[in-house]
């Protein structure tokens, strides 16, 4: 599978479960982490080496992270909080994109370890 397929599944993966955690599974509250830290490892399993499983991880762990912060924002979007909130949902974005990394990473090793 090409690495632009990669990236794909993982932006469309976190762009879903972003939304889903939201939405759907808001009432589930911490709990959300388990689909989200399961979908992480199963991205990192598709690539074939370790380098290639860290670019989707990135991705799946920012989009996931910046999606759900705005689809669950129930504030108002006036006096520029906006301004602050998209900020936030960048910084949070970030520190999701290293959770998705290690999740990937993990599940490729995982995929590894399986293979022997």
């Amino acid at each position: 599978m090409r690495r632009e397929t990669h990236l794909a599944i993982a932006a469309f993966a976190g762009f879903i479960l972003g939304i889903a955690g939201s939405t759907v599974l808001a009432s589930l509250g911490w709990v959300n982490l388990v689909p989200w830290a399961i979908a992480g490892m199963l991205i990192g399993v598709l690539p074939n080496q370790r380098h290639d499983a860290l670019r989707p991880g990135l991705l799946y762990g920012f989009v996931l992270t910046v999606i759900f912060m705005l689809v669950g924002y129930k504030g108002s979007w006036t006096n520029g909080q906006e301004v602050g909130l998209l900020l936030l949902s960048l910084v949070l974005g970030l520190i999701g994109s290293i959770a998705g990394a290690i999740l990937s990473l993990l599940g490729n090793k995982l995929r590894l370890l399986i293979q022997r």
